[in-house]
């Protein structure tokens, strides 16, 4: 039998977190892309909020975080001509 403590529970959560974080930095890559001008997207941990600057970055998006920790959170925009 194997022992579970409330770490893996914990990391098992922010693998979802970061899961469902990734689906929304997406949905808001398709909606800059069919005009939006900025998504604000919801307050994530830093690791977090560097994987969805490099999924702008890679969709040729500009991004930028905003607000003060906990509640930090990414921008994500057309880049400017």
């Amino acid at each position: 039998t194997q022992n579970i403590n409330n770490n893996d529970f914990e990391n098992l959560d922010q693998r979802g977190r970061s899961r469902e974080a990734i689906k929304e930095t997406e949905r808001a890559i398709s909606r800059i892309v069919s005009g939006e001008r900025r998504v604000e997207l919801m307050a994530q941990p830093p690791y977090v909020r560097r994987l969805q600057h490099g999924l702008a970055a890679r969709n040729n998006l500009g991004s930028a975080s905003t607000g003060r920790e906990p509640s930090r959170r990414v921008v994500i925009r057309r880049r400017k001509r």
